[in-house]
């Protein structure tokens, strides 16, 4: 047995639409089309920045590294220059590199 399914069918109601909303609706368009395009700029904007970041903090930990290894020659540096011999007269307290650390 077969059954079949009836809609009625409806008229379209006419709404009235005046040159007014016709206007502002293009007026909405023409935003939304000028937003769009923003949204596209402002995501290249947005993955050019993360790039920049990424090689600034790449160069920032490579820089850290050369700051770490000068302070650890310059500290060894200081420990053997302290160590010298007091006949070389480098190794007096006061004396030149007579500091603390």
């Amino acid at each position: 047995m077969s059954t079949s399914v009836v809609t009625p069918v409806l008229t379209p109601c006419a709404t009235p639409v005046s040159v007014d909303d016709l206007a502002r609706l293009r007026v909405l368009e023409a935003c939304l089309e000028a937003l769009t395009a923003e949204n596209e700029i402002l995501k290249h904007r947005l993955e050019f920045l993360k790039r920049r970041l990424a090689a600034a903090e790449t160069r920032t930990a490579q820089e850290t590294e050369k700051a770490r290894w000068a302070i650890a020659q310059f500290s060894a540096l200081t420990r053997n220059f302290r160590g010298t011999s007091p006949a070389h007269g480098c190794g007096r307290a006061g004396g030149a590199g007579g500091g603390e650390d």
